[in-house]
């Protein structure tokens, strides 16, 4: 069973927002990486932001993400393991704008009690964009 996401790095937003990514063709090679999703991030954000990032989840039917908790979580901690600062370390990803859904998550890198390990809080605010009832007999 795939797991975990596939990070790539672009020089800028320019980069990340002409990404045209095919659907197919990234499914297969996610079978074969065995990686459930596919991470494309800038470090060359908007001012007051550390990172831009889209994702893509082709393998369980969703094209691209508007906003990924979990991926901007596991980018902080990747984002610290390669160029570390102080801790507790707060980072800020924008995503979405590519859709027309622009959100942006909040994220602080903190040390596990383990040495070396670190672990990425997630944080911000939300909106409801669909409310219902679903009645399972």
């Amino acid at each position: 069973m795939p797991e975990g996401n596939l990070y790539l790095a672009v020089r800028d937003r320019e980069a990340l927002a002409r990404c045209r990514p095919d659907a197919g063709a990234l499914e297969s090679i996610g079978r074969e990486l065995r990686v459930t999703g596919f991470v494309v991030y800038t470090l060359a954000a908007k001012s007051g932001t550390d990172a831009a990032l889209r994702c893509f989840f082709p393998g369980d039917g969703i094209f691209e993400d508007p906003v990924t908790g979990s991926a901007a979580g596991q980018l902080a901690t990747l984002i610290q393991s390669v160029r570390p600062e102080t801790m507790p370390r707060k980072l800020v990803f924008t995503q979405g704008d590519e859709l027309g859904r622009p959100g942006r998550v909040e994220i602080e890198v903190r040390p596990e009690s383990e040495p070396g390990k670190v672990r990425g809080w997630i944080g911000g605010e939300a909106r409801v964009v669909l409310r219902g009832e679903l009645d399972l007999r």
